[in-house]
């Protein structure tokens, strides 16, 4: 499983309608620690892991700013927690594999099996 990347506001609002469980990191290219909380999220169980659909914005793209200043975005690392297309939750910052797995189940309700 890999992050979509979403290019614009327009692909971002289609996304989230289209799925249910969504988890949203805004990221930079030139950000470290993005590319390490991406391996950790991705070192996820894959049965929970699966139940969810990863996505990626850019925080340097200046086409996305009214959106990122319209939640509040001021750092990255920043992960957003989306269900039914409403942001539930967020955390900012470089989180382990655990701790994202402790958020995903705290804020999404997932099959029994997971």
């Amino acid at each position: 499983m890999r992050f979509t990347s979403i290019p614009t506001y327009h692909d971002l609002e289609l996304f989230l309608a289209q799925h249910k469980y969504v988890v949203l990191h805004v990221r930079a290219s030139w950000n470290k620690y993005d590319l390490e909380l991406e391996k950790n999220m991705l070192a996820i169980r894959p049965e929970l892991l699966e139940q969810i659909s990863l996505a990626s914005i850019d925080f340097d793209d200046e086409n996305l700013w009214p959106y990122l200043k319209e939640l509040g975005v001021r750092n990255i690392p920043l992960l957003l927690f989306y269900l039914d297309g409403k942001l539930v939750g967020e955390k900012m910052g470089l989180v382990s594999s655990r701790v994202l797995a402790t958020l995903l189940k705290g804020f999404f309700t997932f099959r029994e099996d997971v």
